[in-house]
């Protein structure tokens, strides 16, 4: 037969199509979008373009009407001499204006076909290159074609399975659950704390509020610990550089090693610095940790959410998982546009919260500052009502655990006494100097309970004070 055989590229036209206008006429549907899509999943190039461009402005909370997006296009010099008609843009935003919401497609679905079309193409690709190595390389075996098949576009795959999972019945669900390879749980990195949270769960949001010198860096301990165990961490810092972030996390790797070199003295640039080339060791083993860190101004709960989506496909890619995100803090997180009120904006980037740990199947430990309630009680021991400016960051955690030191206390106490009174405070400081009560308030998975663990601030460093710091490092 001589015929000619026409093969079809794989494609959801269409649904690029209804996706961008659900996007433009509905802004609430971009957040769905951004965590299943990304732009070199479309087949149009031109669809591509748009989505991209709607993307960075959603994110930037610029505007994204159809006027904005022609403006970005036509900077574009890969479209400066094709016409495209503002006309298509507002076609595709018009008929979702008009169109009555509970007439509208839901995300997922949508994603689903663009993802599964764009997931077809990545796999004949595959395909082809492969089988050209397999006629064009006599040398390579048949194990690595199979190897290479089985590495090829995970992070698309895997954007699939997350579109496709509404759709799985509890009795499947759970069977994968019982029957996943990989553990449910990171350890805390403290096995005190880990009797009784049981581990940061995956899908989970975890809560760690404290005031002011309370000892945040448990944060960064926390991401360090999974770090150093394999397992790859994102951490969005918001209130310290990412030199600043690397410092601490440095002078832990320190004090693992028996080297008490203070986070101010590594911060300090001091050129006489003794232990600058521990410095610098520390530097390069920290660099071959799984550890992502961003320096996250400027970031909205939809770009935190969308980022964590892209490193755990890019991670895929290299046959990874994304174990852990750690945001510090919630109340620097941008306000999203259109949210206005300060008690609805924090509503917002807790829900957001949960609902990235929940879609990335991973758990994501966040800062929250306290009121200063506490200091009013007599005790200094915060509460769940303490919580700064909203309600719903208690509602929508799975978690809630504050940090209280006794010592921070005492030692503010210490400088108005004298005397006997001073005497009976330094002999309480010199108890309580190294410890630091991590305070369970809510725990939807087991007991609500504090639990103490040792600490020393200057380096960062936290420990299970029952066996003498060793497992805590």
């Amino acid at each position: 037969m001589n015929a000619e055989v026409q093969i079809s590229v794989p494609q959801a036209v269409e649904a690029e199509q209804s996706a961008l206008g659900l996007c433009l006429a509905r802004p609430q549907m971009v957040t769905e979008f951004a965590a299943m899509l990304t732009a070199d999943m479309f087949f149009d190039p031109l669809h591509a373009d748009i989505y991209q461009a709607i993307i960075d402005r959603y994110q930037a909370g610029e505007p994204y009407t159809p006027e904005y997006i022609m403006r970005d296009m036509r900077g574009d010099p890969r479209w400066a001499d094709i016409p495209v008609g503002i006309k298509y843009i507002q076609h595709l935003r018009r008929e979702f204006m008009v169109m009555d919401p509970k007439w509208a497609p839901e995300a997922a679905p949508l994603a689903g076909l663009i993802i599964e079309a764009a997931a077809k193409r990545s796999l004949g690709i595959v395909l082809d290159e492969t089988s050209a190595d397999l006629t064009g390389t006599p040398g390579i075996t048949a194990q690595e074609a199979v190897d290479r098949l089985l590495s090829a576009g995970p992070g698309t795959m895997e954007g699939f399975a997350m579109a496709r999972r509404r759709e799985k019945s509890p009795r499947e669900s759970f069977i994968e659950y019982l029957y996943a390879k990989d553990e449910p749980f990171v350890s805390t990195g403290l096995s005190s704390l880990d009797a009784v949270i049981g581990g940061f769960r995956r899908g989970n949001s975890i809560i760690v509020g404290g005031r002011p010198s309370m000892g945040k860096s448990l944060l960064a301990f926390h991401a360090y610990m999974a770090a150093r165990r394999g397992e790859p961490t994102v951490v969005y810092s918001y209130e310290m550089s990412v030199e600043e972030l690397t410092g601490r996390i440095v002078s832990l790797m320190l004090a693992r090693d028996g080297k008490n070199v203070p986070f101010t003295a590594i911060m300090g640039k001091r050129a006489d610095l003794r232990e600058i080339e521990d410095v610098k060791r520390a530097l390069g083993h920290l660099e071959g940790l799984p550890l992502i860190l961003v320096d996250a101004a400027g970031m909205t709960i939809e770009a935190i959410r969308a980022d964590i989506l892209r490193q755990k496909m890019r991670l895929a890619l290299k046959r990874q998982r994304l174990a852990l995100a750690v945001v510090d803090y919630l109340q620097l997180v941008a306000p999203t546009v259109g949210v206005k009120e300060r008690i609805q904006q924090i509503g917002h980037i807790s829900r957001g919260l949960k609902n990235a740990a929940k879609h990335a199947d991973i758990p994501i430990i966040t800062l929250s500052q306290l009121s200063r309630a506490n200091e009013q009680r007599q005790d200094k021991v915060p509460q769940l009502s303490d919580l700064r400016e909203s309600g719903d960051i208690e509602q929508d955690a799975d978690t809630v655990m504050f940090i209280h030191r006794e010592a921070y206390y005492i030692e503010r106490e210490m400088k108005k006494a004298e005397g006997a009174e001073r005497l009976a405070l330094e002999s309480r400081l010199a108890a309580q100097i190294h410890e630091a009560d991590v305070l369970v308030a809510k725990n939807r998975h087991g007991p609500v309970r504090p639990v103490t663990v040792g600490v020393d601030l200057p380096t960062n460093r936290f420990y299970d004070i029952e066996r003498s710091g060793a497992d805590g490092l």
